[in-house]
C-alpha cells in the first residue's frame, strides 16, 4: 500500500516545478520557433504565389508583344508586297509606252522606207526593163 505523507508532498510540488521550469527553458522557445516557422513558410508561400502570377503576367505579356510584332512583320511585308507589285506595274507599264512608241516609230521608218524604195524603183523600172529587154533580145531598143 502506498503511504501518503509529505515526501508525496514535495513530489507533486517537485512535479509541477519542473513542469513550469521545462515550459519557460524548453516548451516555450520551442514553439515561438515553430510559429516563427509557420509563418516565415506561410510568406514564403505567398511570396511564390504573387512571383508565379507575376511570371505569368509577363509570359502574357512576352507572348502579345511577340503576336503583336508578328502582325505587325506581316502588315508590313503585305504593305511592302503591294507597293513593289504597283511600282513593278508602274515600270512595265513605261516599258510597254516605251516600246509601243519604238514599234509605231520603226513601222513609220519602214513605211517611209519602203515608199522611198518603191520610188527609186519605179523610176528606174524603165531602165532596168530596157537591159532585161536587151539581154533578152540580144541588141539594144
Amino acid at each position: 500500500m502506498v503511504n501518503i505523507d509529505i515526501s508525496v508532498l514535495f513530489q507533486i510540488v517537485n512535479f509541477l516545478l519542473l513542469i513550469w521550469l521545462m515550459n519557460i527553458v524548453l516548451y516555450k522557445p520551442v514553439r515561438s520557433i515553430l510559429i516563427q516557422r509557420k509563418e516565415k513558410i506561410e510568406q514564403l508561400g505567398t511570396d511564390i504565389k504573387k512571383f508565379e502570377l507575376e511570371a505569368l503576367n509577363k509570359n502574357k505579356h512576352y507572348n502579345e508583344g511577340i503576336n503583336n510584332a508578328k502582325k505587325s512583320g506581316i502588315e508590313k511585308k503585305e504593305n511592302l508586297l503591294l507597293e513593289a507589285q504597283e511600282e513593278e506595274k508602274k515600270i512595265i507599264d513605261e516599258i510597254v509606252k516605251a516600246n509601243k512608241i519604238k514599234l509605231e516609230d520603226t513601222k513609220n521608218k519602214i513605211s517611209l522606207d519602203i515608199k522611198k524604195a518603191k520610188e527609186e524603183l519605179s523610176n528606174e523600172i524603165d531602165v532596168f526593163a530596157r537591159e532585161i529587154c536587151n539581154k533578152i533580145l540580144g541588141r539594144s531598143i
